[in-house]
């Protein structure tokens, strides 16, 4: 298996390796993924380049939290914020009622407040806080989402750096609206889709979707 190999001499390993083996790591190279050789076997530069795409990927992240952090309760509630805590300080009852008064927006963001309210209180950090939190829990199904369609670690920088420096996004990260959630669910639901699509999945994925 070793002499059959198409390993280059630089890559040639000093323990046999199998034509499989090597040819799925050719595969997943090319798209960026994690060397499947072992340390002694990788390509050199390999580390390298995965410690400096970590690397990045972490700057994006600690991006990404510092600028939706900066100011988060500086300003004082606006006109739709003080009708969010306003809804989500009734009793549970009156909220239900407001909430289909309202029309436009569903209740999930209003429940999660007067929940996320009696946890903490109502001060304007405080509540803030909650669509803050949901932006950071929104870099879950965006980055699942990136790996279901194989991204490369570029492509997947790319697109972390957009969602990062985006201002409308960390404008509402900020805002005590269910803007926030509806970003998280809408990605979720991207990602779930997709995983449908190439798994072939059941009822119950496409009805979670």
């Amino acid at each position: 298996q070793h002499e059959s190999s198409p390993l280059p001499k630089q890559y040639e390993p000093d323990a046999p390796v199998t034509v499989l083996v090597y040819n799925r790591w050719r595969a997943r190279s090319r798209e960026g993924d994690v060397c499947l050789l072992p340390p002694a076997q990788q390509p050199r530069g390999a580390h390298s380049i995965m410690r400096k795409n970590w690397l990045f990927l972490l700057l994006m992240a600690t991006s990404y939290t510092a600028l939706r952090t900066y100011h988060l309760g500086y300003f004082a509630l606006w006109n739709d914020e003080v009708f969010s805590a306003t809804v989500a300080g009734m009793s549970w009852p009156k909220m239900f009622q407001a909430v289909i008064a309202d029309v436009v927006h569903p209740p999930l963001f209003y429940i999660l407040l007067k929940l996320w309210i009696a946890i903490g209180g109502s001060s304007v950090p405080w509540m803030r806080a909650l669509p803050f939190f949901i932006s950071i829990a929104t870099l879950v199904p965006f980055l699942l989402f990136c790996r279901e369609w194989k991204l490369t670690n570029a492509e997947t920088g790319i697109a972390f750096s957009l969602i990062t420096f985006n201002e409308v996004l960390i404008h509402y990260s900020q805002e005590l609206r269910m803007y926030s959630l509806l970003v998280a669910l809408s990605l979720l639901s991207l990602w779930l889709f997709s995983k449908w699509l190439h798994t072939g999945g059941g009822l119950v994925w496409l009805t979670f979707v």
